[in-house]
């Protein structure tokens, strides 16, 4: 298997995209590709064409064709998953398959065609691979971003504690010179009165002695002074070593998305949010499971207030649509659109699609999360929590929230993300930035002094995020349903816990 070229070449022959794997002049590859559109013919069913030097193997896909130029020797089979694959990229890096946004993405496609081939020959990926290699994303990097937050924490610390010496030592300088100041004029004054026994000029004289120095502490005590807080932050401080407030740790918001990408919205904007609803026992049965979803259209012009929007992936929840949507349409072949051709409310969010899915089935919950309590000698006991990812959603922010029955704790070891005891709550936080196939399971272990039942350290509460659905639910296509013609839009897909609990009895909340 030898791959020449992957190319995008629309359907009246003008080249879009081309990526050559092998060392081909452009002259070379420009000729081949203004020669493709002439060998097309309409009247046969094969997708691929062999001419004296090369084959052409391509797949239509609406208004363009995904085409890959190889030799005649090469594996035809390998060659036709190579190509399905690629097809699969294409929408992944652009929102539309129209002339300019696949111009306006090459660089996108560009990398994302070098993951799938390399020197003409295929790699062994899957599109969640060739997308997770494509975003770069490096834990060494977020470990580097964590230490320079931690060095600009310990620097302001650092400021404070300076700022509060120097405030000090003013205070010092400015109580030493009042001392002086009335030291004198009281010792003169008292002493000149007593000692002649009567009331003389000279005597009164130190009354002006101290005069200099009372106006200067006057003059620098302008009316309130609220900004010293020195004794304030000592007492906070004094709570912290205490243990009665927990210190302050900058840490990510549990259950939210960071480092999204800014969606640039087109004139048509869905939104797919979905929340988890959990109830599980803590030996991993599952008393409830619940997913709830809801498509939101953002219409902002009136060109694209006329859509038809088809999805896929809907067979496996039970949706129900807006009841100004067409219902007939939607049960028939999966397309949302209004009513006798009605246009969509522009300048409103419109929720037009709802949907649900329950289940009971170990299996069917995203994460799941175990607690192993386990006695010990003097009257502690051991606490081994642990987590595994289920399904191949990554989760952001994970908080796994544990309630401990002591206001002291002992955290032996913990293989993934950090920890903080809320000693005031009496709550054990174990935080996940990311949660993915790399890192699928982890584990933290503590020690607590306690000699109760273990039925204490629930219920563990658990929050994440994350920016794929759990529903297999995508757009397959978003057109105008006045001419047909493909229209763009542009979507952004987020999934939060709202109640995810692990639970030491069989109860039910929901």
């Amino acid at each position: 298997m030898v791959v020449l070229a992957a190319s995008i070449v629309s359907k009246s022959g003008k080249a879009l995209f081309s990526r050559q794997f092998v060392d081909i002049p452009r002259a070379r590859v420009e000729g081949l590709l203004a020669a493709f559109p002439k060998l097309v013919s309409d009247d046969t069913q094969h997708t691929f064409i062999d001419t004296q030097s090369v084959r052409y193997i391509y797949q239509p896909m609406e208004s363009v064709y995904c085409l890959l130029i190889t030799t005649k020797q090469s594996n035809i089979l390998e060659d036709l998953d190579t190509l399905h694959l690629l097809a699969k990229l294409i929408p992944e890096y652009c929102a539309s398959l129209e002339e300019d946004t696949i111009v306006s993405s090459a660089f996108e496609l560009c990398f994302a065609f070098d993951e799938v081939v390399a020197l003409g020959y295929r790699e062994k990926v899957t599109p969640q691979q060739v997308k997770t290699f494509c975003e770069m994303d490096s834990q060494w990097e977020k470990l580097a971003e964590m230490v320079e937050r931690n060095k600009q924490r310990e620097a302001a610390e650092e400021a404070k504690r300076r700022q509060k010496e120097i405030e000090k030592d003013r205070a010092r300088r400015v109580g030493g010179g009042m001392g002086g100041g009335m030291g004198g004029g009281m010792g003169g004054g008292m002493g000149g009165g007593m000692g002649g026994g009567s009331i003389e000029p000279a005597a009164i004289a130190p009354k002006t002695a101290y005069k200099p120095a009372m106006s200067n502490v006057q003059s620098q005590k302008k009316g309130m002074v609220l900004k010293k807080a020195g004794k304030a932050n000592d007492y906070l401080k004094a709570l912290e070593a205490e243990g009665e407030i927990a210190p302050e740790v900058v840490l990510p918001t549990p259950g939210t998305i960071t480092n999204a990408p800014v969606v640039a919205r087109e004139g048509l904007h869905l939104v797919f949010d979905e929340k988890i609803l959990a109830s599980i026992d803590r030996n991993g049965g599952v008393q409830s499971f619940e997913v709830r979803g809801e498509l939101t259209l953002h219409v902002s012009e009136e060109a694209s207030s006329m859509a038809a929007i088809q999805l896929s992936g809907s067979q496996a929840v039970q949706a129900r649509t807006h009841p100004n949507m067409d219902k007939g349409q939607w049960s028939g072949s999966n397309v949302l659109v209004p009513k006798d051709n009605r246009p969509l409310v522009v300048g409103k969010p419109f929720p037009v699609l709802k949907w649900r899915f329950q289940s009971t089935n170990e299996d069917d919950v995203p994460l799941s999360v175990s607690c192993w309590p386990s006695p010990e000698s003097q009257g502690t006991i051991s606490v081994t929590l642990e987590y595994e990812l289920k399904k191949n959603v990554p989760l952001q922010n994970v908080d796994i929230c544990v309630p401990i029955p002591t206001t002291t704790l002992t955290c032996n070891e913990v293989s993934e993300g950090t920890h903080r005891f809320d000693s005031r709550k009496q709550q054990l936080h174990w935080f996940i930035e990311l949660i993915d196939q790399s890192n699928n399971s982890g584990s933290l272990e503590f020690v607590v002094p306690f000699n109760g039942t273990d039925d204490v350290f629930f219920p563990i509460a658990v929050a994440f995020a994350s920016k794929e659905l759990y529903s297999p639910l995508t757009v397959a296509s978003v057109t105008n349903t006045d001419n047909n013609a493909p229209l763009k839009f542009s979507q952004e897909r987020q999934l939060t816990a709202e109640n995810y609990q692990i639970k030491a009895d069989d109860g039910n909340d929901f």
